[in-house]
């Protein structure tokens, strides 16, 4: 047999013994656990000591120096539980003064039993459902606050930061109350308009990654890489960004780009020398001298053709042009009196050249 889940206690506060009575039947019938008071002030002291009550079924016309009202009020006080009035009339007053204090509306003691239980299931159910709401905000919210990534939430229309994380306070350099009070054109330093444009592709999700460069506390410019998307907050569109200093990586990209190309500058400085070398013979020796050596970038173009390259291919591996190739194979013929690769390779291999 599948155990069904425990009913929750309820106190029910109610002067009138005879629809005490009457409605004791009505949730003890339904396996409620009933706890009855006529007077407020026991009432209060019951729900201080028993953390198992988790609704209050209250009369509103209580007399005594505290109405069913000014008793909701104290018992809120304790802790928050669903609080439900219980009336004979349905004035506009009686409305306007339950809707003082936090409650799930009322019912008339002349409803049904059914309508009194669904107005006690309602009211439970929807206590239920805000309070895993609320845990759940309760979650995300420590969770970004405490988050070692910088967050920051930003209002859509008019730029103003809404909420900023603790990592955000840090790498920004301000409390987090200071930064709240900021505008995020006070800390991204390109022009409003652009500013203005990027967050409409974040809005719209044209775009959600950007890099800018942000300004801290102390002046100090950073470069960022952001993640930014839209979400809602009541009627509010909002951007949610979370925001990564790349400024380490950004120097050290320039610095790799200043490298390649100082590379590639000493690399075609290096061929227009080897092909001058070629053209004004300077590179010729006679291969009758016994310590005569193959130079290196020609020993490599001669394995590389022994590996079934062709020239632009060996061009490709030795990065540098097809003509190149073809240069210094011409002048390696001419050395070696041979007419193509085929007979410069057994001529070399022969006189262990190789």
């Amino acid at each position: 047999m599948v155990e069904q889940p425990e009913k929750p206690g309820i106190i029910l506060v109610e002067d009138d013994p005879v629809f005490a009575t009457y409605a004791k039947k009505i949730l003890k019938d339904q396996k409620f656990i009933v706890h009855h008071f006529s007077n407020p002030g026991e009432a209060i002291d019951h729900f201080k000591i028993n953390n198992k009550i988790e609704l209050v079924l209250m009369d509103y016309e209580l007399g005594g120096p505290m109405d069913g009202v000014d008793t909701a009020r104290k018992i809120l006080e304790i802790r928050d539980v669903p609080i439900v009035f219980l009336t004979s009339h349905d004035e506009e007053g009686i409305v306007r003064k339950v809707n003082t204090v936090k409650s799930y509306g009322y019912v008339l003691k002349s409803s049904s039993p059914a309508l009194i239980l669904q107005s006690v299931a309602m009211a439970y159910n929807l206590f239920t459902a805000m309070k895993k709401v609320e845990e759940s905000e309760n979650r995300f919210r420590m969770m970004y606050e405490n988050h070692p990534a910088v967050m920051i939430i930003v209002d859509s229309v008019t730029g103003k930061i809404r909420e900023a994380n603790h990592a955000a306070a840090a790498f920004y350099g301000y409390s987090r109350e200071v930064l709240k009070s900021k505008n995020v054109r006070e800390i991204n330093i390109k022009t409003d308009e652009e500013i203005r444009r990027q967050m409409e592709k974040a809005l719209t999700e044209e775009q959600n990654h950007f890099y800018f460069r942000h300004r801290l506390s102390s002046g100090e410019i950073r470069d960022v890489s952001v993640h930014s998307g839209p979400i809602r907050e009541g009627g509010d569109l909002l951007l949610f960004s979370i925001v990564r200093d790349v400024t380490l990586e950004k120097r050290l990209e320039k610095k790799q780009a200043r490298l390649q190309t100082r590379i590639e500058l000493i690399t075609r400085q290096l061929d227009e020398l080897s092909e001058l070398l070629l053209e004004t013979g300077a590179y010729q020796y006679s291969m009758s001298t016994p310590s005569l050596r193959i130079a290196e970038k020609d020993s490599t173009i001669i394995h590389l053709i022994q590996k079934g390259l062709n020239n632009r291919e060996i061009g490709d591996k030795m990065n540098v042009a097809e003509i190149t190739v073809k240069k210094r194979l011409a002048a390696l013929y001419k050395q070696f009196g041979v007419k193509n690769k085929y007979q410069l390779i057994e001529y070399l291999s022969s006189h262990y050249l190789l």
